[in-house]
């Protein structure tokens, strides 16, 4: 049996999952917007390209070492 459990990785791995979870998401984002836009759907594209800039705010919010500064010793 195969064990995924994020508590068994280092801070700075989990940070990378993290980090490019968030790239591949936001790759969809684009290729998603870019369909919008040859679509001619504006609305779609502006929301989508908001989404983006989103998903970049709320992941330059997160360090590397969040997990030990909040973990309760």
């Amino acid at each position: 049996m195969i064990r995924n459990d994020y508590e068994d990785y280092s801070d700075t791995v989990l940070y990378d999952v993290f980090y490019e979870a968030g790239t591949m998401l936001g790759g969809w984002l684009t290729e998603a917007q870019d369909r919008a836009e040859a679509q001619g759907d504006k609305s779609l594209a502006v929301a989508l390209f908001q989404e983006q800039l989103e998903l970049v705010r709320e992941r330059d919010l997160v360090y590397a070492r969040d997990r030990a500064r909040k973990s309760p010793r």
